[in-house]
């Protein structure tokens, strides 16, 4: 009865994101790639958790990448450490990007009406893009 549940559950998120409807998840943010990039543990229910990868949406920091502006990235990756990392987040979610990074609005308490994302863009250690998905 526990795997169906479980498989039910599975099949309920992913008819959600198939449709890009918004789905709304709580989770544990346990590494910050860079300053539009996290990986969050996600808490599924019935004691179920899920590594997931967090791309955050209309949003666009520096890269990490070598050769790059990475004084400017490792400010912003630092930027969204402070305030996300070891902490639960709230986050939203409306589909994958092209490297299967869920795209997603990322709250610090699920009454906030100010995103991560927009923190980020009002602090200066990211640009407001508008990406299709």
């Amino acid at each position: 009865m526990k795997y169906i549940t479980f498989i039910l559950l599975i099949f309920t998120c992913l008819n959600g994101y198939a449709q890009k409807e918004p789905t709304h998840f709580t989770g544990k943010v346990i590494y910050v790639v860079d300053g539009d990039t996290e990986d969050v543990d996600t808490y599924l229910g019935l004691g179920v958790h899920a590594w997931v990868r967090l791309r955050l949406s209309d949003i666009n920091a520096p890269e990490m990448k070598k050769g790059n502006d990475t004084a400017n990235a490792h400010k912003s990756q630092i930027a969204l450490s402070n305030l996300t990392l070891e902490k639960t987040v709230w986050y939203d979610t409306h589909g994958k990007d092209i490297y299967g990074r869920w795209i997603a609005y990322v709250y610090l308490n699920p009454s906030d009406t100010v995103s991560v994302n927009t923190m980020m863009v009002r602090m200066g250690y990211a640009k407001y893009v508008h990406y299709k998905n």
